[in-house]
Parts: C-alpha cells; structure tokens; sequence
C-alpha cells in the first residue's frame, strides 16, 4: 500500500524580543499596525524604545507622495506608492484642519505652517508623523515672524541615531538699499535635541536668475536650489545654487555641458536626492525626453554622469499640450510627474509608466516624498 506523502504542518514558534524586534524593523510602519491589531504580542512592543530607533533607521525609502498647492491653503492629495503603507484618515483630516501648508517632508516626519487659527497652540512650524499621530509644536525663530513670510524653503534632517532632527528654514529679505534690485536669503537652523534656533548665514549673492526656492533639497551636508531657465536671462545659464551648512559657505554649481546646449526656452530642471547621498539633476526636455545626471563625489566637486534618458515621444508624451508641470525622483528608481491634474510614476528600472489618480491641485503643485516610519518628532512630543 503506497504511503501518503503530506507532510505535517509545522508548530508555530515562538519567537524572542530581540528576533521579533529584528523581523518589526523592517517593515513599512502601516504593516507593523496592522500586525498591532492581529497579534497583542506586537503591541507590547509597539513604542518600544528599540524598534522606534531601529524602524526609523531601516525604513527610510519614500513609500508616498504629497501633492499640494504651491499658495498658502491647507489643500493636498496624498498617495501611496504600496498598500503596505499608509497613514490614518484621522491624520489627514488633523493635517486639513491645521496646517496652512506642507513645507517640507523626511524620514516619516511631515513640517507644516500652521494656519492663523493654530499658530497660537501650536506654533508657527509643526513637526508632525503621521502614523503615530504625535506632534511637536515649533515657534519661528525671535526675529522672524512666519505669518508674514508669504515663502520659506525649509529642509528637514534626521540625526545619525534616528531620533533626533534638524529644521533647516531659509526665509527671503530684500537688498538693504530701497533701490537695490537683489534679494538677500536668511538661513537659520532649528535642533530638537536643544529645542532652539541658531542663525547660520545670510546669502546675498543668489545669482542673476530666479531659483527654484519653496523646494530644496538636502545632500550630502549641503543644501541645493534649482535656477529657474528661459531666455529672459540669455547671457546667464541656469545654475544650482548650494549653501554649505557647515561650512555656512555658497557657491554655484554648474549644468552638465551637454545638458547646457538645448535651448533654455525648451528645457526645465529640479534637483533630488540620489542613492549613496548623491544628487542628482532631472531635465525635462519638452515634448522629448527627461533626462537624469547624477553628480559623482564629492557633491558639488565632481562631475554629472549621465543615468537615464526617458523617450517622451514613446510613452506618448510627445504631444506639445502634455506638458509635466512638476517632477521629481523617488528612492533613485521612480520618476514621478504630474501632468495637469494627474500624478503619474515611471520605472526607470521597468520602463513602465503608471498613473496614480488625480490631485486636483492646479498647475505646477509641489511634490513631497513621504517616508512611513516612527520617527520620533522630539522630546516634548505629544498627541
């Protein structure tokens, strides 16, 4: 008589903190919920200090994307790359009611202006994770008054131990003579870890073409502005501007020579983050391609490289009507886009274009890469 084969099901086994604390950490800070729901043991562990640090630290690859107006209007859309992450509703209708406008986004922490109605309990700035839904209220710097600073460019950094963070706020300021046509950039630097504002460096000397200013980027110690293009400025290329914050040094960063030789009327460009905190430069070419270069080490020392050309024409998007307002790159691998009122991805390793669903944000909103983790929002955090 044959045998039958089945093999038994396996007992379950038990697994220790520090194994479960392992396997937690990993995980996209939605999922962890969830496994919080199905399983008590997990929620013993829930805000444990370890798995705190440790997700913070692990998962640090954007998993979203905010989409919001560039006025001062609590409007946005929010969208996830994976189903494994994600935020509560109960965050978002918080984030509606209070903020006034998303500034800047990292590591899972979302920065916010607060509207005239909060500012009073919550301070001028907010600090706020959205998965856990606590807080840290910030007030704007003695000598700065954000109601009236209809434009900031703000950066936001986690500290190497995933606790802590630095607000990096940059806030604008005319040329001290009334007839002097220049602007004069104020940087100053919040630190959760000593709760306080410190003056970093004014920048006079922004170049002679407008900059990309409500969207910086921070690599590599430094912090980066796009120039805008067009022949308004003919005699003058676009550039990037950088501001050392150690060094509280600026200077400017020339486009790669090929990238410079397309017409400044027909091509656009942003700055994002690159793997091995590299930078990295995005050109939209018009009804024909993006193209991304990548600035080899040391950032703002070495040379672009070329990395991806997107053939515009073959995911019909050839068409002059079709235009990307804005643009950007996630975790090194995703571009993401809006084309009217439509947000878009394309795989630079797939080669596939996938469209998200609308934001109903008007032309050229602001894309913020969001990150589902448990970063802590500082020591007097509260719900």
């Amino acid at each position: 008589m044959e045998q039958n084969n089945i093999a038994e099901p396996l007992a379950p086994v038990e697994l220790n903190q520090d194994c479960l604390l392992e396997i937690l950490s990993w995980l996209p800070a939605k999922s962890i919920c969830k496994l919080r729901c199905l399983n008590k043991s997990t929620s013993d562990h829930y805000f444990d200090h370890l798995l705190q640090k440790l997700q913070t630290l692990r998962a640090r690859t954007d998993s979203g994307i905010f989409v919001h107006t560039g006025s001062s209007f609590s409007s946005f859309k929010e969208f996830f790359l994976s189903s494994s992450s994600g935020v509560p509703p109960e965050s978002i209708e918080f984030m509606l009611k209070k903020s006034r406008k998303i500034v800047a986004s990292s590591n899972g922490l979302i920065v916010f202006q607060t509207n005239c109605s909060s500012t009073s309990s919550m301070g001028d700035l907010c600090v706020f994770n959205p998965v856990l839904r606590t807080l840290a209220p910030i007030s704007s710097p003695p000598d700065v008054s954000l109601v009236d600073e209809p434009r900031i460019s703000v950066t936001c950094t986690s500290t190497n131990d995933g606790l802590e963070y630095n607000i990096i706020l940059v806030t604008m300021k005319p040329g001290e003579h009334p007839y002097e046509w220049r602007t004069i950039l104020e940087c100053r630097c919040y630190s959760s870890k000593n709760m306080s504002w410190e003056y970093l460096k004014a920048i006079d000397d922004l170049g002679r073409r407008g900059i990309n200013f409500e969207n910086p980027v921070f690599v590599s110690g430094s912090i980066f502005w796009a120039s805008d293009t067009g022949s308004y400025m003919r005699n003058t290329d676009p550039y990037i501007l950088v501001f050392d914050v150690e060094k509280r040094t600026s200077e400017f960063m020339s486009l790669p020579e090929e990238a410079q030789k397309i017409s400044i009327d027909n091509y656009k460009i942003q700055v994002a983050p690159w793997t091995d905190k590299s930078l990295c430069l995005i050109q939209y070419i018009k009804s024909r391609a993006v193209v991304i270069w990548v600035m080899e080490s040391p950032v703002s020392r070495g040379s672009w490289m070329k990395v991806h050309e997107v053939d515009l024409v073959s995911l019909g998007l050839g068409d002059v009507h079709q235009t990307l307002d804005s643009f950007t790159i996630i975790n090194s691998k995703l571009l993401v886009f809006t084309i009217e009122d439509c947000l878009y991805t394309y795989s630079l390793k797939d080669k596939q274009m996938s469209k998200l669903g609308e934001h109903n944000q008007g032309l050229y909103p602001q894309l913020r890469p969001y990150a589902n983790t448990f970063h802590p929002c500082g020591k007097f955090e509260n719900k």
